[in-house]
């Protein structure tokens, strides 16, 4: 398994994803330290945090096996680092890994998280040989549940009330006869 640079296009321009390297610090930090940016993600790092979560990140990157892959996603034409798409929790046994994903609001509504998210879930399906990718969103954020089901995702209704509840899930599964006749597991699933 390599972890190498890999390009997707589509209408809305091309996107460049790449692992998470040195370079890409400023980018880490200005995106895990936005208040605003992180209000669906969780609680926004102060500096230090950012800086130290940053460089666990790139070494999570090299372990073998791969627990967590983290991804900058770079329009092609300008080099200009959009935000950060990562593969957390990956599970080889189970063929599974959480998708998880954050933009700059430069980036926002420009096709660049549908690009991301779909350029590391094809990549997840064929290096990786992942049958099976779910992210979470706060049930409010509306733009990224649009998001994922553009990306090929499906909802998956939370079942506990509370704190749960205001949480959706959403998962992908790779196109194939073995896991489009099982979903291993997860029932309640809506497509669009």
């Amino acid at each position: 398994m390599t972890v190498a640079t890999t390009t997707c296009s589509s209408t809305a321009g091309s996107l460049r994803i790449a692992p998470l390297a040195a370079n890409d610090e400023s980018l880490y930090c200005e995106l895990y330290t936005d208040v605003r940016l992180m209000r669906h993600v969780g609680m926004a790092l102060q500096r230090e945090q950012a800086e130290r979560s940053f460089r666990a990140a790139v070494v999570a990157s090299h372990d073998r096996p791969p627990r967590h892959i983290y991804f900058s996603l770079v329009h092609g034409a300008t080099n200009w680092s959009a935000g950060i798409c990562a593969l957390r929790d990956i599970d080889l046994s189970e063929r599974c890994a959480e998708i998880g994903l954050i933009l700059r609001r430069r980036a926002h509504a420009t096709g660049a998280a549908r690009e991301g998210l779909e350029a590391v879930a094809s990549w997840a399906f064929s290096e990786l040989g992942l049958a099976r990718l779910y992210g979470r969103a706060s049930a409010d954020n509306l733009a990224a549940a649009r998001v994922a089901r553009l990306a090929g995702f499906s909802l998956v209704r939370p079942a506990a009330e509370g704190a749960a509840a205001s949480m959706s899930l959403f998962v992908r599964f790779r196109a194939t006869s073995e896991t489009c006749n099982s979903h291993q597991g997860v029932s309640h699933v809506q497509s669009y």
